[in-house]
């Protein structure tokens, strides 16, 4: 005597776990994905490997820094012409690539830490 039934659930594949998509038929996971086992064939993802390097994301500059890096300019660089573009400058920790709206007025593009970021710097410069 059977005492359950089996039905047909559109929101399970074959092997009970819950799928998303409705009906949608997903094979088995056989490992090596997020969380599955080591099938040997995954990347290593890590920053030692050299293989996926992400572009560093820039940072904001508050309104003091502002300040203090358009005094700088303007005693390093005091025959900086309105529209020049500078690729790279280097103050403190930080590497900024900026426009000269004028003297002591500069549009910042980029804030990125120096440190861990050489080959994106690089490149940067390289654009000049």
């Amino acid at each position: 005597m059977k005492i359950g039934e089996e039905r047909f659930n559109p929101n399970h594949g074959a092997d009970g776990k819950f799928i998303s998509g409705g009906g949608t038929k997903h094979a088995p996971d056989l490992g090596g994905g997020i969380g599955g086992g080591d099938s040997g064939n995954s990347i290593d993802k890590s920053e030692k490997s050299g293989i996926i390097k992400k572009r560093p994301k820039p940072q904001k500059i508050g309104i003091n820094e502002k300040t203090r890096l358009s005094h700088q300019i303007a005693t390093e660089y005091p025959n900086l012409k309105p529209g020049t573009k500078i690729h790279n400058y280097s103050n403190r920790n930080h590497f900024y690539r900026f426009t000269v709206n004028g003297f002591g007025s500069y549009s910042f593009k980029y804030k990125i830490p120096i440190d861990g970021n050489e080959d994106f710097i690089r490149k940067i410069r390289k654009k000049g």
